[in-house]
Formats: C-alpha cells, structure tokens, sequence
C-alpha cells in the first residue's frame, strides 16, 4: 500500500497536492486524491478495493485496482511494494547547491518583512511601489544614473549586492506568513549563472492567490529597498544611490522574465495553474506545427482558455530565443566564429597567470550563452532522433 509520512493537501481548482517523505510534490486531480485518501485509510488492497467501489459506484476487481494504483502512483516510491525501486528523476535547474543560511536563521533574517505578505496589504503594496518607482523612472532619467564619474563603484558595489540577499528574504518571509514551511537559502548556479536560491518548493500545498504572493514577494522587497536607496538619494544628492536603484531595478525587470525560471516564470505558471510551465506549452507548440505540417496529426476540436495561452507563451518563447540567437549571428559574427580561440586563449593566461580583467569583455559571456542554446538543442536533436532509430530496432527485433 503506502509509505508512511506521505501529506496530502487540498490546493484550488479541485486540486490536491501530495508531499513525499523526500521533500517531492504531486498534483493530483480530484479523483486521484481520493485513491490515496482510500489508501491511506485502509491497510490492504482487498478493503480498499471495497471502499473504492463504493465510493465511485465501480466493480473492479483487487487485481484490477491493484494495477490502477500502480499505473496512477508508481515511480515515487511512495507505495510499500516499490520502496527500494528507482524513483523518477526530477528536473534541476539549479546545480551545485550550497546552503548559507539554515530554515530557521533564514526565518529569523525574514522576520522584519512578514507582516507585509498577507493578501490584504500585499496587493495594495505593490501597487504602491510600482506606481512610485514609475514616477521616479519618468522624474529622474537614466542619464542621470549613469553619469559614470559621479558614481563611487565601490559604493555601489556594497548597495547593490544585498539586494540579493534581501530578494531571497521576501520569498521566505511570505512563506511563513502563508503558513508554509520552508527550507534553506544559499547558494547555486543557473544555467552558468552563479545565483542565491531559496527554498520554497513547498508553496504547492497552498492556494494560487498565496503562491502567486509568494513568487512575487522578492520583487517586492527589492522595490521597497531601491525606493528606500531613492530617498537618501533625494534628501542627500549622491548620485550612486540613484544608479543603484536603476540597478536594482533593472535586475527585478530581469527577474520577472517569464522565459527563464525566476520569479515572472513561477508567477506565470501559477496564474495558468500549470505545473511544468515550459514542457507543457512546447509540447503544444509541437502538437499544432506538428499538425500543420503533417496529415498524419490532427488537433483537437477546440483549445482551452489555458492551453491556448501555453501557446501563445511557448511560441514567444521559441521567438525570443529565434530572435537573439539571429541578432547574436549578425552583430557578432566575428566574436562567434573565433570564440573557441578566445576561451583558448585565455584559459593559456589563465594558466601563465597573465589573466586580467581588461582581458574579459561582457560580450563574451553573450557568446557563451549562443553556444550554450546551439547546444542544448543539437543535444535534443540528437537524443530524439537516438530514441527514434531505437524504437524502430525494437520493432524489426520483436
């Protein structure tokens, strides 16, 4: 049947969400949830077998519903005849995790700013904020931020880089004013970016109002500590504090990109109420191209509200990664041809100790990222057509 120290909680929608002993989450529809509450309620297969007729007015045998459990709950490791079996591999997008901060320090550093995420005050909050940094932006231009000689760097450096800290702090802070428990900050790299991470994986067991507050709370704090950069700057004229707060904000508007998994993703994902934002609205990009231009496919008689945004979003994701990787080939060509030589090169003054900063140039690291999206999709490329030609050996060998 099931392992112990399984929770199951009600989200929206009709939706449950089921929290494994190793920190893993389900989404469940109605139906199933009720398997696993059955499940849960009964101790063998031949009393659950019972309740479960009865309860959906069905007459499945223990063998059958024995296979139904395993078709809808297997590959978890949540049921006892699977518990030293290979579990489904989940998705990372960050690597090399290093903790900083444990859950309770990082509750204790959030403390200050609780009280700002409940929903009542929240919503009336950001609007605040965005309609204040929006007069801000039209008052002071960014000429004035960026006049370079009146900018202390070091300064800047140390205003800039808490802002970090502080985003992460929003995230944990609304979690625990949503009652949810929440696990460590640290340290990670996404994508070849080195970032600070929170854990707040556990905002599924909550309703879509919360976790939309929650993924939008480090946004909100940024905004509260730039605004607040802005009137020291006001009342004492120094400019850094002005370029700061462009800074900081440039950074939020990267931040809430909804083509790349920080917050603007998780928020999207959660006003569309789906789980696996990306794969689900690539694989129906696929399905109507695929349909276009293949007879053998045909789509469905109509879309949903929800599936006919995933396509939209998946197709202007597709367009915003054509149209980089095309403005990228006509402003550096040079740069990407010679790029190989270029690492070469400095990986060899690396290692004669000659490397200097005047070496690097920031359009290098936008040349790294077109060979890392030429790559992932030469990788995929290759994978599909490796399963393809192996699906048809098994066929001729059977």
């Amino acid at each position: 049947m099931l392992v112990k120290d399984l929770s199951l909680s009600e989200t929206d929608n009709s939706r449950w969400v089921l929290k494994t002993m190793d920190g893993r989450h389900m989404l469940l529809n109605q139906a199933s949830a009720t398997l696993v509450q059955l499940l849960q309620k009964h101790h063998d297969y031949e009393a659950a077998v019972q309740a479960f007729n009865l309860h959906f007015n069905t007459d499945l045998s223990t063998e059958t519903f024995r296979q139904l459990t395993k078709e809808k709950l297997s590959g978890f490791q949540i049921l006892t005849e699977e518990e030293n079996g290979k579990v489904q591999k989940k998705g990372k997008y960050l690597h090399l995790q290093v903790p900083f901060f444990s859950p309770s320090v990082a509750g204790a550093l959030s403390a200050p700013f609780r009280f700002l995420y409940s929903p009542r005050l929240f919503f009336v909050l950001i609007s605040i904020l965005a309609g204040v940094v929006a007069w801000i932006l039209i008052s002071y231009p960014s000429q004035q931020a960026f006049e370079w000689t009146n900018v202390n760097l070091l300064l800047l450096a140390c205003l800039v880089y808490p802002s970090v800290l502080i985003h992460e702090l929003g995230h944990i802070a609304a979690s625990r004013a949503a009652g949810v428990e929440h696990g460590e900050v640290g340290f990670a790299f996404y994508l070849i970016f080195p970032v600070l991470y929170s854990d707040v994986t556990n905002i599924w067991q909550v309703p879509k109002k919360r976790r939309i507050i929650v993924n939008l709370a480090g946004a909100t704090n940024e905004l509260l500590y730039a605004v607040c950069l802005f009137l020291i700057f006001y009342f004492t004229g120094n400019k850094t504090l002005l370029t700061a707060f462009y800074l900081i904000n440039l950074k939020i508007l990267f931040e809430l990109n909804p083509f790349v998994r920080m917050d603007g993703y998780w928020v999207f994902s959660d006003i569309t109420n789906t789980p696996n934002l990306l794969p689900k609205a690539n694989k129906l990009v696929k399905d109507v191209f695929g349909a276009v231009f293949s007879r053998s496919k045909h789509l469905p008689a109509a879309f949903s509200r929800t599936d006919k945004w995933l396509i939209i979003y998946g197709m202007a994701n597709t367009a915003f990664i054509l149209i980089y990787m095309g403005f990228m080939l006509v402003s550096h060509f040079d740069s990407i041809i010679h790029f190989p030589a270029i690492l070469l090169d400095l990986f060899m003054k690396m290692i004669r100790m000659e490397l200097s900063f005047n070496n690097l140039k920031s359009e290098y690291l936008f040349v790294f990222i077109f060979y890392w999206l030429v790559g992932r999709m030469l990788y995929h490329f290759i994978l599909k057509n490796s399963r393809v030609t192996s699906a048809k050996l098994g066929r001729v060998a059977y």
